[in-house]
């Protein structure tokens, strides 16, 4: 008899936010630099649902980088590079997005000085995962 091969991997990938849906079908998203949102277009463009902006329309121009509209913001441009730093479209200028983390090694919170590492590893430490 021959042996039954798994199906493929498929995890969704929305590409300007290096972001991976966290339960197949969920629709939930996790990106190390821009944070949990939740989305139904694996393109990206589109409405969304961001953990601290909020709704916020997606609409990508540029190779890096996303354009992103709120009710609040209207038109800002950020990127894995900049972000939580994104620039006004309407003010033609930078300014800090209220974001709980930041992504990346540099993420300190303010609060307690706790690590990117450690928010990550807090987040999920409710798993259940056994060693």
């Amino acid at each position: 008899m021959d042996a039954i091969e798994p199906p493929p991997l498929r995890q969704k990938f929305v590409d300007w936010a290096h972001g991976f849906e966290i339960n197949e079908g969920s629709y939930w998203w996790y990106s190390p630099w821009f944070g949990y949102f939740y989305g139904t277009s694996e393109s990206g463009d589109g409405w969304f649902f961001h953990q601290d902006l909020g709704w916020i329309f997606a609409k990508r121009k540029e190779t890096e980088g996303i354009w992103l509209w709120s009710e609040t913001r209207n038109w800002f441009w950020t990127s894995q590079k900049v972000f939580p730093i994104a620039f006004s479209n309407s003010e033609k200028s930078w300014f800090n997005l209220p974001v709980s983390h930041a992504g990346g090694e540099s993420f300190t919170s303010s609060a307690n000085g706790d690590s990117f590492n450690n928010f990550v590893e807090k987040r999920f430490s409710n798993l259940g995962a056994e060693d």
